[in-house]
């Protein structure tokens, strides 16, 4: 049997949204960052991000909820590091495997134009094999869509923006993942 999780987006209690208004916009354009890249992933690059099983969106006691429901992975690379018990080479093994498979799926993005603008510890899922999923695609940009382009403003984590996001120099989007994928590793 499958597992599935799902994530919430309760716009009229969720702190880390301005307004309501943004918190629609963000589940919106999560929905439509999926879309994007199940329509352009083939059999190799699909295995590198989430997939994405279904929306829904309901009411609860008055509020009206929206859902994304993906496969459930049990682990993020944060809460997998101290499972990572290994030393010497098999440690280095581990480490490579992470990485190679997150920069197999930044140079899927690169190649139809998208960047996730969110990559960090908590955005990347595995087993207990250290196979990853990308996930969390709501502050994600499809390059050259005027409509979707978050480049006027800074998003992201801090501690993982490369420094010229913090200095406010914004034409930088297509070494963001790169960088913070850095400092992930």
């Amino acid at each position: 049997t499958n597992s599935f999780a799902i994530k919430c987006f309760f716009p009229t209690e969720d702190l880390s949204y301005r307004s309501i208004s943004q918190a629609l916009q963000c589940y919106s354009k999560e929905i439509k960052n999926y879309e994007y890249l199940q329509e352009h992933a083939n059999g190799e690059s699909l295995q590198y991000f989430s997939e994405l099983v279904d929306s829904a969106e309901f009411n609860f006691s008055g509020n009206s909820i929206r859902a994304l429901v993906f496969n459930y992975y049990p682990l993020t690379l944060e809460t997998a590091s101290p499972l990572i018990q290994a030393s010497g080479k098999e440690k280095i093994f581990i480490i490579q495997k992470i990485a190679q498979q997150i920069f197999s799926s930044l140079e899927f993005f690169a190649s139809i134009r998208f960047i996730h603008r969110d990559i960090k510890p908590s955005n990347i899922l595995t087993d207990s094999n250290f196979n990853i999923k990308i996930t969390d695609f709501g502050l994600s940009e499809i390059l050259g869509q005027k409509e979707q382009s978050s480049s006027d403003f800074i998003s992201g984590t801090a501690k993982y923006m490369p420094p010229e996001m913090h200095l406010q120099i914004h034409n930088i989007p297509n070494r963001m993942d790169s960088w913070a994928t850095a400092c992930v590793l």
